[in-house]
């Protein structure tokens, strides 16, 4: 049975509730920006080779006289990775729209980076290391953007793939935290609560990875989580590209405006400072997890004062780089300065949150292991070991100016005009 749209968009509320992470404050990090945006060239593992041209209705795998069954559009090839991933776990019955090969693009990604090694454990090693959390964090994205049209199906794939985001992301946080506590010299007594916490999340993520996110011997070598989504989405009646372009324009453009309407406290670090650097976070991703339908033009500059930031440090980050456009018809132009404005605003956030969170979770062992008597004394005794710069009052005045500037901007109209100008 084809999966239809699902009636009427949810309301601005309830897609602010549902943005909320469970990260313990709940998020995604980029410790030194070392992630690349995911491109159409992502590495694969045993991608056959075609033959023919982009026009065949019938591309065939070099060396096999069996057609590949999948075109898309009706007469272009599918990437190699999707066509890998499809000949391995099968695919639609009829041809792959570009809206769902975006899609089977990030798939194919993470199933060739869990290909790569059959032992969950150091699977799991090689997770945290090259960092399949960012290409998990585009499918989690690119769920939501579909989330009207695949319903309670696509919810609970989205919920899958932030179970696994999230154990990824609090086990590279617990990691974090252990160095930082050695690093500036921490009780014995701290440091061994903190490796028990590492210890606990490490566990749960072997778990959950051994349960879903591997290759199964016995099942052909596929992972079960992958086979999961595309039991889902084979079945979807995705739209048409034109459809899909202008569906995908809006939903960004609700998140924008749930994310200008919201009123954020700088002075609560979960709910506040990290809640607004979360929201400007999924705007940028949801840019990215379009896969090439969003491009940025550093010439349309409809707030001058973001002008600057084309020529600034911000200019030259990983998180700038899109998708290539090789794929799509038509894509999408916006304003680059405006895009920086916003990954600019995000990064800051998240430096204050990435300073203030080694307080809470320093605090906490503290107290735990009998060093403090209360949560106000561990705080004051934890911002004192970490140093500089990490006093609540500290961390909430700069995040009270980052909000202020972000709110006098003109931001959130500028992305709102921008996207409904798309034609």
């Amino acid at each position: 049975m084809k999966i239809k749209p699902a009636g009427a968009p949810s309301t601005h509320a309830a897609r602010a509730d549902e943005s909320k992470k469970k990260h313990r404050h709940g998020g995604e990090h980029h410790h030194g920006e070392h992630t690349r945006p995911l491109g159409l060239e992502a590495p694969v593992v045993s991608t056959p080779r075609l033959s023919g041209d982009s026009r065949s209705n019938t591309p065939v795998a070099v060396g096999s006289s069996d057609p590949l069954p999948f075109v898309v559009e009706g007469r272009q090839l599918p990437l190699p990775q999707v066509a890998a991933l499809l000949q391995k776990y099968g695919g639609p019955k009829g041809e792959v729209h570009r809206p769902y090969e975006r899609i089977l693009n990030v798939l194919a990604s993470i199933e060739a980076q869990i290909s790569q090694q059959t032992d969950p454990e150091k699977l799991v090693d090689a997770m945290l290391t090259n960092d399949l959390r960012r290409q998990v964090f585009l499918l989690e994205g690119q769920m939501r953007l579909y989330e009207d049209r695949l319903g309670k199906p696509g919810k609970h794939l989205a919920k899958k793939a932030a179970e696994l985001e999230d154990a990824l992301g609090n086990t590279l946080l617990d990691q974090g935290l252990v160095k930082t506590a050695q690093d500036k010299g921490a009780s014995p007594k701290v440091v061994q609560y903190l490796q028990g916490q590492l210890e606990t999340t490490r566990n749960g993520l072997n778990e959950l990875v051994a349960k879903d996110w591997h290759c199964d011997p016995t099942r052909q070598n596929k992972v079960d989580g992958v086979a999961d989504f595309l039991k889902v989405l084979n079945d979807v009646d995705w739209p048409k590209y034109d459809d899909d372009r202008a569906d995908l324009m809006g939903e960004i453009a609700k998140h924008v405006e749930v994310t200008e309407e919201k009123s954020y406290d700088m002075n609560d670090m979960p709910e506040g400072i990290h809640a607004l650097r979360r929201a400007l976070r999924w705007t940028h991703l949801s840019y990215e997890a379009t896969g090439g339908l969003m491009q940025l033009d550093d010439q349309k500059n409809p707030v001058p004062e973001f002008k600057a930031l084309l020529t600034a440090p911000i200019a030259s980050s990983k998180f700038v780089t899109l998708p290539e456009a090789t794929r799509e018809k038509n894509p999408v132009v916006l304003s680059k300065s405006v895009y920086l404005a916003n990954l600019d605003w995000m990064l800051k956030l998240g430096a204050l949150k990435d300073r203030g969170e080694p307080v809470d979770h320093l605090a906490e062992a503290m107290v735990a292991v009998g060093e403090a008597s209360s949560e106000g004394q561990a705080r004051a005794k934890a911002s004192a070991l970490l140093g500089p710069g990490t006093s609540d009052a500290e961390i909430h005045a700069e995040a009270r100016t980052i909000y202020e500037q972000i709110k006098d901007s003109g931001l959130f109209e500028a992305q709102l005009a921008e996207l409904a100008a798309v034609h």
